[in-house]
């Protein structure tokens, strides 16, 4: 995927892994936590499927840690998935259904 990370503690991502029909561009915040380390709190809200409903809330945690050159970075992630209602979309009360981690690394694009 490709993710963009902006000035304002923003972070906004296009997710390779999933269809577009079903929503493939979410957003986060970020925070600098040290020396060249960060933290992302991203929510992704999705579809279960084309055209079948809203129902799913995937919440992943990073830890990144940014190359000397500005010009990389790697890092951990921690993923949830929750079941999700259009009522209360950011309700994680019932705990996750599924959990990951893993980790995640990454390479500036630059306009030249």
């Amino acid at each position: 995927g490709m993710q963009s990370f902006h000035g304002d503690g923003t972070e906004l991502m296009f997710s390779a892994g999933v269809d577009p029909a079903t929503g493939d561009v979410c957003q986060g915040v970020w925070r600098q936590v040290g020396r060249r380390t960060y933290t992302l709190n991203h929510i992704a809200m999705a579809w279960t499927a084309p055209g079948a409903g809203y129902g799913l809330l995937i919440h992943i945690h990073e830890t990144l840690q940014v190359s000397p050159s500005g010009q990389s970075y790697t890092g951990h992630y921690n993923i949830a998935l929750f079941n999700a209602t259009p009522t209360d979309p950011f309700d994680e009360s019932a705990g996750p259904f599924v959990t990951g981690s893993g980790t995640i690394s990454g390479k500036r694009v630059n306009p030249d």
